[in-house]
């Protein structure tokens, strides 16, 4: 967000410039096309804070109600800065040389929502990026009737935790003996109205919250399952990269890039899907031979 035009500049010196299209932000000022959810009644648990996947078109009419705004701003003004918006991000990408996507999951999504979605674009696959989790993990191997899950991540709406915990709830009103599940997550908070709303959904499970971490923290957690509960469309996954890394099976939703990338090691439920995790986490807890054959099946692999 340095500047709108750079492209176009370069462009009009006979520069020619490449565009790499890391997320979505062309199609949403938002950055992720994750809005508000519309109706929190709707899900059951749902909040006020929780956040949903927008397939609405990138115009004034769809992104109104949900674009930050300063409290002076008319409707009209965020109607003309979306215009803007949309106009200038449409220019620079006409105006590239090259526009790269890093999936054909993102491809897919920027062909039906970014300006100028006829334009060419070209699928590279992202390289390894040295990250914050790179080692084995602390395989906890636990028997069948237990198992430890291990999520690192910022613990925002968007990475998609709450739905562990409504999932780990589900188990326990399943089992008043107990669910034999529980949780350790590594992260900070990203607000405190979401620290609230996961330290509620906490109560009568069994989680432990770490706090922001230093490198490969998370893997000497014993763990028999990383857990990656996105509800962001994904174009990539540096968090599957990670999660790969550290030899224990995944339990992923299916959103965006990582149903693309996904291997064996990766166990997949549909983004969002408060039964669907609960069921898959009863399965992997009461079949450590399942886990065994996630564990030994090669994980996503990034360019060399």
């Amino acid at each position: 967000r340095l500047t709108n035009d750079l492209v176009r500049r370069a462009a009009s010196h006979a520069i020619p410039a490449l565009v790499h299209l890391h997320d979505l932000f062309v199609s949403c000022p938002r950055v992720f096309r994750m809005r508000p959810v519309r109706s929190p009644g709707a899900a059951p648990g749902a909040t006020l804070v929780d956040v949903e996947f927008c397939h609405e078109p990138f115009e004034p009419g769809s992104c109104r109600s949900c674009v930050p705004r300063w409290r002076f701003q008319s409707d009209r003004e965020v109607d003309l800065s979306l215009e803007h918006y949309k106009f200038a991000v449409g220019a620079e990408l006409a105006a590239a040389a090259t526009r790269v996507a890093l999936s054909g999951s993102q491809l897919a999504e920027l062909k039906r929502f970014a300006p100028h979605a006829a334009l060419p674009m070209e699928v590279v696959n992202h390289p390894w990026i040295p990250g914050a989790v790179d080692a084995p993990a602390n395989d906890a191997k636990s028997p069948a009737g237990q198992l430890r899950l291990l999520y690192f991540s910022r613990m925002a709406p968007l990475k998609g935790l709450h739905v562990v915990l409504q999932a780990m709830q589900r188990l326990v009103a399943a089992s008043p003996a107990g669910s034999g599940v529980s949780l350790d997550a590594h992260g900070a908070f990203a607000t405190r109205e979401y620290e609230a709303r996961l330290r509620e959904l906490a109560r009568g499970i069994e989680v432990r919250f770490h706090g922001e971490y230093s490198r490969n923290e998370p893997c000497r957690t014993p763990a028999d399952v990383a857990v990656i509960p996105t509800l962001a469309h994904e174009t990539w996954s540096f968090w599957l990269d990670e999660a790969g890394r550290t030899g224990l099976p995944i339990l992923a939703s299916d959103a965006g890039a990582i149903a693309e990338r996904a291997t064996g090691r990766v166990r997949l439920v549909p983004s969002g899907d408060v039964a669907a995790f609960a069921a898959a986490i009863a399965e992997l807890r009461d079949l450590p031979a399942r886990r065994r054959a996630l564990a030994e099946a090669p994980a996503p692999v990034a360019s060399a």
